[in-house]
């Protein structure tokens, strides 16, 4: 749901360990500043759809029981859930003039809404200063995330992504395989100021994938999307 003062004057959150959901979703998407301390402990693939929104995900195993399966760490977009900005969303302004700018949005269905947390709006509908801190984080998290798709988008540019499957938690993912030969002449090739930063990102996932079962041949292999999976 979108969040606004108008519908959302006496909403309250209270702040929860969201490190707990880890081993509630099949996957979980990264940004950049992520990849390399996720990758440490579980793979971390790059999905293959048809949106250019995709993140790297990583693949959560089946667990019967709670583990910390990241040490402590939590991906920075499940950090700040139940919120998230929507990149598209439409701002009316004063003069009924419109503008595309993300707004923010959040889960309707989190646990976190409650009757004793932090108000999101004051009594004149202006944000209190939680919401603002969270806004504030959040816009610092887009950047991270518009530098993650730069990076992906610098991979396919460079034609080192081949289309296979992973095989995860008994279901095959639609994924990308990195190609690491002449990976570093390829990118280079394009000129462009994050070509080694993409260089190391692709590294990363590659190694991460390495120990993963895949296949390219999808004839007889079913396509499955996560809900996740276009984050």
């Amino acid at each position: 749901m979108l969040i606004n003062a108008r519908e959302h004057s006496h909403a309250r959150i209270a702040p929860r360990d969201n490190g707990l959901m880890l081993g509630q979703h099949p996957s979980l998407p990264l940004t950049i500043q992520d990849v390399e301390t996720v990758a440490r402990h579980i793979p971390v693939v790059l999905p293959r759809n048809s949106t250019s929104s995709t993140l790297p995900h990583a693949l959560i195993p089946q667990l019967d029981r709670e583990t910390d399966l990241l040490q402590g760490y939590v991906p920075s977009l499940l950090r700040e859930y139940p919120f998230s900005l929507l990149q598209d969303g439409v701002t009316v302004h004063d003069d009924a003039s419109l503008q595309l700018a993300p707004v923010l949005w959040a889960d309707p269905q989190a646990p976190h809404w409650s009757q004793d947390g932090y108000r999101l709006f004051d009594e004149q509908g202006q944000p209190t200063s939680y919401l603002e801190g969270v806004v504030s984080r959040l816009m610092g998290l887009k950047q991270h995330v518009d530098r993650t798709h730069h990076l992906i988008a610098l991979l396919h540019r460079a034609e080192v992504l081949t289309p296979i499957h992973v095989r995860h938690q008994d279901t095959w993912w639609p994924c990308y395989r990195i190609e690491t030969a002449s990976l570093s002449d390829r990118l280079e090739s394009l000129d462009d100021p994050l070509a080694g930063q993409a260089a190391l990102f692709a590294m990363t996932l590659a190694d991460s994938m390495a120990p993963l079962t895949t296949v390219e041949d999808t004839s007889d292999v079913p396509e499955v999307r996560s809900r996740l999976w276009t984050w």
